[in-house]
C-alpha cells in the first residue's frame, strides 16, 4: 500500500479489511458486493435480503454487527457472512475504454508487421483468423470492413486442490483470469474472479 502512495502512521496496526484500506486509500470501491454461504460457499445475488438463508444448506448469510460509525443511527447493521467482491467483465471494459486513447491502443495489433507461419501473438493463430463475426465476416478482419472496435479476451484458469491447501482445507479454490489480447503484452489488463 506504500508504494501507491498510501501514508500510514509509524506505530498503526496493519489494516486488515477491505474497506479500512479503501477508506485508508480514499478510493469510492466500484465493484459489487455478494453474500456468500459460509458453509456451503454458495453465491448469491447482490440483492438478497438480510434476513436471508441458503438455499442450499440453510445456514444465515448474514450476522448483525454492532455500528461502530457515529455519524449513523441504528444499534445494529447486517452483514454478508462472507463476502465475494466482483465486478462484471463488461463494466471493467467499460472502464477501460472510458480512458483517453484506449481505443487507439486497442487497434495498435493491425499496425504490426505479419510473417505467415511465424506465431509472436494471438493474432497469428488460427482462432483469430477464422473466428466468425455474426455478419459471416472474419471478426479480426484486417484491414475492416467495419466502423465498430473488436476486443478479444482470453480465459485462464489455474486451480489448487483442497488436499493441497493449507488456506481451504475442505474445498478447492483458484483464480480465474482474463486477459485483453488486442494491448500490447505490457498493456494486457487481468480481470480476476474467484
Amino acid at each position: 500500500m506504500r508504494a501507491l502512495g498510501a501514508t500510514f502512521p509509524p506505530d498503526s496496526l496493519p489494516y486488515i479489511t477491505l474497506t479500512s484500506v479503501l477508506s485508508q486509500l480514499g478510493v469510492e470501491p466500484t465493484f459489487m458486493v455478494l453474500p456468500l454461504c459460509p458453509s456451503c460457499l454458495e453465491v448469491f445475488p447482490g440483492t438478497t435480503s438480510s434476513t436471508s438463508r441458503c438455499s442450499r444448506c440453510d445456514t444465515p448469510l448474514f450476522y448483525s454487527r454492532r455500528r461502530l460509525d457515529r455519524r449513523t443511527s441504528g444499534p445494529e447493521t447486517r452483514r454478508p457472512a462472507v463476502q465475494f467482491p466482483m465486478k462484471s467483465i463488461e463494466s471493467q471494459l467499460r472502464d477501460i475504454l472510458e480512458v483517453p486513447g484506449m481505443e487507439d491502443e486497442l487497434e495498435l495489433w493491425r499496425q504490426k508487421p505479419r510473417t505467415p507461419g511465424k506465431l509472436t501473438d494471438n493474432f497469428d493463430g488460427e482462432v483469430c483468423k477464422t473466428l466468425p463475426a455474426p455478419d459471416g465476416s472474419r471478426f479480426f478482419e484486417n484491414p475492416p470492413r467495419h466502423q465498430e472496435l473488436r476486443i478479444g479476451l482470453t480465459l485462464g484458469a489455474d486451480w489448487f486442490s483442497y488436499l493441497r491447501s493449507h488456506i481451504s482445507p475442505s474445498h478447492s479454490s483458484g483464480p480465474i483470469s482474463f486477459n485483453v489480447i488486442n494491448f500490447k503484452e505490457h498493456l494486457r489488463f487481468i480481470t480476476i474472479s474467484y
